[in-house]
């Protein structure tokens, strides 16, 4: 089974997390055990990220709509990919493949610069600060986290979360980088810390739209700071 550059980053990403969370070391994931304990876990992602879903419902956070986005994941571990119109920014998915027209996939981050988040879709740069809420959930590096800081510090509205199950190794590590992250936000923030529901633990951690002002230079304008 042949795979591009960023496939196989991608299929990296989701193994590191499968030995994360079951102390598994897979070696080659085409062998018949790994490929089928990896596919159950696979399997068992996705109908945590329904329940994950639904913890954002109850909380109610926007997350099916062209006016949110989410940032770096991909087909297998995406809550909204082929679901919604929500749009993604990864480089991950093939947009040559892509069923849903509706809903826009920018294919990867590029930079945050003076407030503002670009990234790159049909090879252009492009200004993100249109949408009304960026998100993600299981965040494969830390550097995500800093990210979010940032578009929280510039004015953006963001949804960061995790979820997995009850019995997960990394369990404890994921919810301890959650409350981590939670303290360097500046804004208040609703949080849902270690719920469980049909084993599978919930942590979210989201910022109050109504906490944010917009310049009235309209959706594409610069974030304006709330004045203390």
């Amino acid at each position: 089974m042949d795979f591009n550059e960023k496939e196989r980053e991608y299929l990296s990403y989701l193994i590191q997390q499968f030995h994360a969370a079951k102390s598994e070391k897979v070696t080659n994931v085409i062998l018949p055990k790994s490929l089928d304990n990896f596919n159950c876990f696979i399997k068992e992602r996705r109908c945590q990220a329904g329940i994950y879903r639904k913890f954002l419902e109850q909380m109610k956070i926007s997350y099916q709509g062209k006016e949110t986005c989410e940032i770096g994941k991909g087909t297998l571990d995406s809550i909204v990919f082929r679901q919604t119109k929500t749009s993604m920014v990864t480089p991950y998915i093939n947009t040559d493949e892509l069923e849903n027209e509706s809903q826009m996939i920018m294919t990867a981050l590029v930079e945050e610069r003076e407030g503002h988040l670009y990234c790159l879709h049909n090879h252009k740069e492009m200004m993100m600060n249109n949408y009304q809420r960026y998100m993600t959930e299981n965040p494969y590096e830390s550097s995500m986290l800093s990210l979010f800081q940032k578009i929280h510090l510039s004015g953006g509205v963001i949804t960061v979360g995790v979820y997995g199950g009850i019995l997960d190794k990394d369990r404890n590590e994921k919810l301890t980088l959650m409350r981590e992250f939670r303290k360097g936000l500046d804004a208040r923030i609703i949080i849902l810390d270690d719920v469980t529901f049909q084993n599978t633990y919930v942590s979210i951690v989201s910022t109050k739209a109504e906490e944010m002002e917009k310049t009235k230079e309209g959706k594409r304008g610069k974030f304006k700071e709330k004045k203390k």
